[in-house]
């Protein structure tokens, strides 16, 4: 594949655990596509993804709403002549939507919405409202928005009143070379007890009130009071409500383990004999391709984002955004039925093989060469 003459800033809020990051970090690391390609975070984390490249800046500010950033943008925009800024999250657009604005006119400035057009984390209506107003003042000097799906491009042209001909449709990917079939075969499972001889269920997620979290332990108690000693629960994933999350969890670990984030997700996908995403919307959520390239059976709730690649009752199991009686039934479904799981899994397989990394990188050097 020819390397193309465009050099990219990526500027994203911070390399914290998300999908936005993981994103960044899957371009950047597969950036000998591109000439030159550097990484910015407006501001350091504690807890962090490393990142496997040369070019990867971090402010040693913390603060969310420090100036720090500005000018140091300014000094590496102009040291490296970049061409393209590609902003991920709020922080990362206002800034960008300043340097282009104030400083470097001609400079391409894409957008890359990864959800919050839909709502934030916490729903905090006066965020949202600034959100939404904000990309609707973007437009004129924004040259492209990049969707992670249909939905997001339906959200951005309702709510920020974005043409649709400024936005492209860029669906997620998986890492082929790390999600495979081969991949998980090899891994070891997780040394959990509890979990031998039951049917293992998932939850991978940040924990924030919108991923649904609170309806998984719901299901996990109404499935332990069915048959106790049927099921296991096992979560995996960080965020703000982590401490509310443990506090629910004291009576139940001899049926739930709680993780925290996990580094080991190829071990953690082997450990479950079945995945439950239970969010309330999504841009297009990674770890629903990433279990369906392993072949583990995917239950997942149909909001917003969420049923744009799996077909229903081919490829995964839907079931009602917060229906938690639902979850219950299709997770009950999955167990007693081995058979349909596994021709389930195996079409599953064959469809997340077409959002492979490679493809995907093809698209974006694409949508780079049209600026």
């Amino acid at each position: 594949m020819a390397i193309i003459d465009t050099k990219i800033l990526h500027i994203i809020d911070t390399l914290g655990l998300g999908g936005a990051q993981r994103i960044v970090k899957d371009i950047v690391e597969h950036a000998y596509f591109f000439e030159t390609s550097i990484v910015y975070a407006l501001r350091a984390k504690d807890n962090e993804i490393s990142i496997n490249h040369q070019n990867v800046f971090i402010c040693a500010s913390q603060s969310k709403y420090s100036l720090m950033p500005l000018e140091e943008l300014r000094e590496l925009i102009t040291k490296e002549q970049i061409t393209v800024l590609h902003c991920h999250l709020f922080r990362s657009q206002v800034m960008g939507y300043w340097l282009k604005k104030r400083y470097f006119p001609h400079i391409k400035l894409i957008f890359h919405e990864h959800g919050q057009i839909v709502a934030s984390d916490d729903y905090n209506p006066i965020m949202d409202k600034l959100y939404v107003q904000f990309m609707r003042h973007s437009v004129k000097q924004v040259n492209c928005y990049i969707a992670v799906s249909q939905a997001i491009v339906q959200a951005l042209v309702a709510r920020a009143a974005i043409p649709e001909k400024q936005i492209s449709t860029l669906l997620n990917f998986v890492d082929l070379s790390k999600f495979s079939l081969e991949k998980k075969e090899s891994s070891k499972k997780l040394s959990i007890s509890q979990a031998k001889q039951k049917f293992v269920v998932g939850y991978a997620g940040r924990i924030v009130k919108r991923k649904g979290w609170r309806e998984f332990l719901q299901m996990a108690e109404k499935l332990q009071q069915i048959a106790p000693e049927q099921f296991f629960f096992l979560m995996a994933g960080e965020g703000t409500e982590r401490a509310l999350l443990e506090k629910q969890l004291v009576e139940k670990t001899d049926y739930i383990t709680y993780l925290g984030y996990c580094s080991n997700m190829l071990g953690f996908y082997k450990s479950i004999d079945c995945l439950v995403m239970p969010s309330y919307f999504e841009g297009l959520p990674m770890v629903q391709l990433e279990v369906m390239a392993l072949g583990v059976p995917l239950i997942t709730a149909d909001g917003l984002g969420m049923t744009e690649v799996a077909i229903a009752q081919k490829e995964a199991l839907y079931f009602p955004v917060k229906n938690v009686a639902m979850m219950v039934e299709k997770v009950q479904f999955i167990a007693q039925n081995p058979h349909f799981a596994q021709e389930m899994s195996n079409d599953a397989v064959k469809k997340a093989s077409q959002f492979g990394l490679e493809n995907y990188v093809r698209k974006l050097r694409q949508i780079y060469a049209s600026l």
